[in-house]
């Protein structure tokens, strides 16, 4: 049961510590202040530095309670990404990008989404 709950912390943790919000006191506190615990600590320091990261979930196999993927998730979705981990597009190929997934998406969903503004 511990276990679990520890898993279940290790996640929830993950998400205050990982924002990057700055528009008030409390998010800034949620990333500097926070107690990061053992595990996921173990998990930060692979993904950032030259460790391996599916090795560290290896080690912590036995106390994961999210599947893998949702590690890999939650890293990518806050965009933890040194700059050794990847190489992104200069700022007009992103533009050219979304204005391509943009026109993708309304030309083959179109009334099937929800409008994202």
């Amino acid at each position: 049961m511990n276990r679990m709950f520890d898993g279940i912390r290790d996640y929830i943790v993950a998400h205050y510590y990982l924002n990057t919000r700055t528009d008030t006191p409390y998010w800034q506190a949620c990333r500097h202040d926070i107690r990061v615990p053992e595990n996921l600590s173990l998990l930060l320091n692979a993904w950032d530095g030259s460790g391996e990261f599916e090795e560290a979930l290896d080690s912590i196999d036995d106390q994961l309670v999210y599947l893998r993927p949702s590690w890999y998730c939650i890293l990518a979705g806050m965009g933890r990404f040194t700059s050794k981990a990847v190489n992104l597009p200069d700022p007009g190929a992103a533009a050219g990008i979304q204005q391509y997934l943009t026109s993708t998406v309304a030309k083959h969903f179109r009334g099937r989404l929800y409008p994202l503004s």
